[in-house]
C-alpha cells in the first residue's frame, strides 16, 4: 500500500502522539473514546505496521465523518476494519451507538533507532 507513495512517515518513538491525535480526532466527530489500543508492531518491507483498536460512543454519521477526516489527517493510517452496534431496546433517532476501529499506522523504523541508542548510552552510563 507505501509503495509509489509520497506519504512521509512519522517514527515508532511518537506512538503516543499518534494515539492522542487519533483521539482528538475522534471527539472532533462527536465520538466519545472509550478505549484506544496499540498492538505489537510488525516489520514490512516498508515500514512498521502498528494496529490500532478505538472503541468509542457515537452515531453513525460522526463514525463516517471520523472515517474521510481519518483519510485526509492521516494518509500513514490505514481503516482495516469497523463495525457500528446500534444499542437494543431504544426508539427513536437518538439509539446509542458503538463504534469500533481497527486501523493500521505505518511508522518509519527509523525513529526508533535513537531511541534505542538514547536508552542503551543511558544504561551504559548507568552501569559504570
Amino acid at each position: 500500500a507505501l509503495a509509489g507513495t509520497e506519504v512521509r512517515l512519522s517514527g515508532i518513538a511518537s506512538l503516543n502522539a499518534r494515539l492522542g491525535a487519533l483521539a482528538a480526532l475522534a471527539k472532533e466527530h462527536d465520538l466519545g473514546v472509550e478505549r484506544i489500543e496499540p498492538g505489537t508492531p510488525t516489520e514490512t518491507p516498508l515500514a512498521l505496521r502498528v494496529p490500532v483498536r478505538i472503541e468509542a460512543k457515537g452515531g453513525s454519521p460522526g463514525a463516517i465523518r471520523f472515517m474521510a477526516a481519518l483519510r485526509r489527517a492521516f494518509p500513514d493510517v490505514a481503516i482495516e476494519t469497523f463495525a457500528v452496534e446500534r444499542e437494543a431496546g431504544h426508539a427513536g433517532a437518538a439509539v446509542p451507538t458503538t463504534v469500533a476501529f481497527d486501523l493500521v499506522w505505518y511508522a518509519d523504523r527509523a525513529g526508533e533507532a535513537p531511541a534505542t541508542a538514547a536508552a542503551d548510552q543511558a544504561i551504559d552510563a548507568a552501569e559504570r
